[in-house]
């Protein structure tokens, strides 16, 4: 099996005990080309000879190859493998993940947050007992994996579909998990300028703060690409468009020189500088 010292031995354990419970994998008749890859990864996994062995980077590569030409349902299932080793991987790091302690403590919790900042892989993780683990390790990780689910859907074309989407699973999680990186903000930006002018309400039904912490997002990007703004100036020009977004009597004005949803897209207007100072009126 995988040597115990390496740092990826609980994930490969986890992975491979979820290989083995893989629906005939111990049926001799079954000679699918799913179930039969499946046998050679556990194989893999069980060679003394180390230089047989996969490394822990190739049984992912293999795996995701095999969910590719896998049918639906079974490539939920290979990608539930995939998860456990990287649920495996963060359980290593962190053994209170592993025991049920009711307190994780503050330096823990604080590591284990900055570990899943750039964890950008993690999407389920199965906690050992109910109630076993501390309750803000808990959230941290289901924070994680919900910011996790909406990173595919800014790594596609800007479809209508796709903020619906992308909301849904935002407005469930802790605005603070938003953060770049390892989101996109130009991602972000075109995905929130996309609900202009039709769905404006989808941004503006969003509750405070965590309508302003996407803007914060969006705008975050604006001060990396030469576009002159403060941080300070960055949380007033966000508070400042989530008003925008979020005031009814705003977008139905008929006082402005330009259409409210005119204005909305300026404030977003990466070739001129409009900072808070100018988005004021």
């Amino acid at each position: 099996m995988s040597d115990p010292a390496s740092k990826h031995a609980r994930g490969i354990a986890t992975m491979t005990s979820r290989l083995m419970d893989f629906e005939g994998v111990f049926n001799s008749k079954n000679k699918t080309p799913t179930v039969e890859k499946v046998r050679e990864c556990i194989k893999k996994m069980a060679d003394w000879d180390t230089k047989g062995r996969w490394s822990f980077e190739k049984y992912i590569e293999e795996l995701n190859s095999l969910k590719k030409s896998a049918n639906p349902e079974d490539a939920l299932k290979i990608e539930a493998i995939i998860q456990g080793g990287y649920q495996g991987d963060l359980e290593n790091d962190f053994k209170s993940l592993v025991h049920p302690f009711p307190q994780f403590g503050k330096d823990g919790l604080e590591n284990l947050i900055a570990a899943l900042k750039s964890n950008t892989k993690l999407t389920i993780f199965i906690f050992p007992e109910l109630n076993g683990i501390a309750q803000e390790a808990q959230n941290a990780i289901n924070n994680t994996i919900k910011r996790n689910m909406l990173l595919p859907l800014l790594d596609q074309p800007v479809l209508e579909e796709n903020l619906g989407k992308f909301l849904e699973i935002y407005k469930t999680m802790d605005p603070k998990y938003l953060s770049n990186p390892p989101i996109n903000s130009k991602m972000l930006t075109d995905l929130v300028k996309s609900s202009i002018p039709k769905h404006v309400e989808l941004i503006g039904s969003l509750p405070d703060p965590a309508r302003r912490v996407l803007l914060e997002v969006c705008f975050q990007d604006q001060a990396e690409e030469g576009v002159k703004i403060s941080k300070e100036e960055l949380k007033n020009k966000a508070l400042l468009v989530s008003m925008m977004f979020g005031s009814e009597a705003f977008l139905a004005s008929k006082k402005l020189d330009d259409k409210p949803e005119e204005f909305l897209e300026w404030s977003f207007d990466y070739d001129t500088d409009h900072d808070y100072e100018d988005l004021k009126f």
